[in-house]
């Protein structure tokens, strides 16, 4: 088992399947029932898509999210890479938890009064809130460009939407830029036989993104699913 995302899921399971559209779409209803809440224009996901810009790739496990997490964090927190890591590493460290403290409290400052909101105002928003602010297991990103993360305020919360709504363009930058701390390549492919390598058993030494094989194998993933997400306006779908 492991986190799995994918672009296009709603055309293809309605051209394969040929199943109860309603059924089918009652994830796309939920979504937008937490955008109207939001006071957001509703997502129209796509019907139709051709067979060959269906989106569908498994990422390292759910440590492999966490495994760029934690490089995004070093990079904020530390000014550096992180030391190459094990599965409890990326899942446990404690540089993870200080990004993710950092914008709990930049999202307690815009959601509380006047004073608190001014404050926000004049403070710069943590970076990476997309890649952070979202389930590691369900959930989507969204084909527009918006600044803030969208939740899910429902008690309970909503099956299928895993709390947060995330922008795809906002997820796509935040994940280029940790592909350029890295150095991967632009060109390297999503099933390359040098990325399943490199992320079985990346190098101790040599190029940065051979050294963070996990993280290359996780961000070309993402950056393939934000850009087909954008080029289709769809959603880019965990689950």
């Amino acid at each position: 088992m492991g986190l799995t995302i994918g672009v296009g899921w709603l055309a293809r399971d309605l051209k394969e399947d040929g199943g109860d559209i309603a059924e089918l779409r009652k994830p796309y209803d939920m979504l937008n029932e937490v955008l109207s809440e939001a006071g957001m224009a509703p997502h129209h996901e796509p019907h139709d898509l051709p067979s060959d810009e269906v989106f569908e790739a498994e990422m390292w496990g759910y440590g492999g999210l966490h495994a760029i997490r934690r490089l995004a964090a070093y990079h904020v927190c530390e000014g550096r890479l992180p030391p190459q890591g094990s599965y409890e590493d990326y899942v446990s460290d404690p540089v993870i938890e200080r990004l993710d403290q950092e914008h709990l409290r930049s999202l307690d400052r815009r959601n509380g009064g006047l004073l608190k909101r001014w404050m926000s105002a004049r403070r710069s928003i943590p970076k990476f809130q997309h890649l952070l602010l979202h389930s590691d297991c369900e959930g989507f990103y969204l084909p527009y460009d918006f600044q803030h993360v969208v939740f899910d305020n429902a008690q309970p919360q909503r099956d299928g939407i895993g709390g947060m709504i995330g922008s795809s363009p906002r997820l796509l930058q935040e994940c280029i830029e940790l592909a350029a701390l890295i150095e991967l390549p632009k060109d390297i492919g999503v099933e390359s036989e040098e990325i399943w390598k490199n992320a079985d058993n990346p190098s101790a030494e040599g190029r940065l993104w051979q050294v963070y094989g996990v993280e290359a194998f996780g961000l070309v993933r993402l950056i393939r699913g934000c850009e087909l997400s954008i080029k289709h306006s769809a959603a880019l779908v965990f689950g």
